[in-house]
């Protein structure tokens, strides 16, 4: 039986991570985006359809990432354990998202979710026996590792970035509302406000460029970079700030995407050139 560290075993390592973006990229890249759901019976449909072959597709993945020699039943173990978190992971995020409180915890789900599966997958390989990979496997080398490891920080960055954003912007009733067009129909409660959904859209495809720079330049190590994104947004929307209600929203939603950034970022500059030059 194998046993932690990873690092002691390069070719548990590389499935290890090879499993994680694996799963990542079936459940927020193939997925759907619960995020966007309509309520029609058509979007309703296509979210379960959807659901389903992602699981479907995360489960294959893990029964055909480990080396030749493993296992059926640990292939099995590992199919089950990656079709189950993806289903867990938009059902979920689902009721959640259809509950006003529910809302509120988005964040927090997200972040417990991928913790879970970080340390289930891990346990998972700890307890089970996996034979070395063979010299000259692309498939299972630390260089295709740290292509997967790219690819799903950046579809993390995307979807999962605008997860955890929309949790905080709900947990602080931080959400852009339509502004008065006269200082006379400012009287009445802002709270009645009606959301501005224009600008939710547009903070949104605003905060997924951010943060997709954010992991490349903290990726290069270049975090002097970081200022000047952050300097450029503040900017361009100088004159919007003096609305308290749209100062808030700009405030936590780029904090929470530098939050988000930050340590994809850290972990593309760590883990990228250690797994590269990993040999079975």
């Amino acid at each position: 039986m194998s046993s932690l560290p990873f690092w002691t075993r390069p070719s548990e390592l590389v499935l290890w991570t090879e499993l994680i973006s694996a799963w990542t990229l079936c459940s927020y890249w193939l997925a759907p985006d619960t995020s966007r759901t309509n309520g029609s019976p058509a979007a309703a449909a296509d979210k379960h359809w959807r659901t389903w072959v992602a699981a479907a597709l995360a489960g294959l993945s893990a029964a055909l990432l480990p080396p030749p020699g493993t296992g059926t039943l640990s292939r099995l173990a590992l199919a089950a354990l990656l079709g189950s978190f993806t289903v867990c992971g938009v059902s979920g995020r689902s009721r959640l998202l259809r509950s006003v409180r529910g809302k509120r915890w988005l964040t927090e789900w997200e972040i417990a979710l991928v913790s879970a599966f970080v340390v289930g997958s891990g346990l998972a390989i700890t307890g089970s026996t996996f034979p070395a990979a063979q010299a000259g496997d692309l498939f299972r080398s630390g260089r295709s590792a740290a292509a997967m490891t790219i690819l799903s920080a950046i579809c993390f960055a995307f979807r999962g970035g605008t997860y955890v954003v929309c949790g905080v912007l709900d947990k602080t009733d931080a959400r852009p509302t339509v502004r008065p067009a006269s200082a006379a129909a400012a009287a009445p409660d802002s709270a009645a406000r009606a959301p501005d959904l224009s600008e939710l859209s547009r903070g949104r495809s605003i905060g997924n460029l951010e943060r997709l720079l954010m992991v490349m330049v903290i990726g290069l190590g270049s975090y002097q970079a970081l200022g000047f994104l952050i300097a450029a947004k503040g900017l361009i929307r100088a004159r919007e700030f003096e609305d308290r209600n749209f100062a808030e929203y700009f405030i936590l939603g780029s904090l929470t995407s530098a939050a988000v950034a930050l340590p994809l970022g850290i972990l593309l500059q760590v883990c990228v050139p250690l797994l590269w030059g990993l040999q079975p």
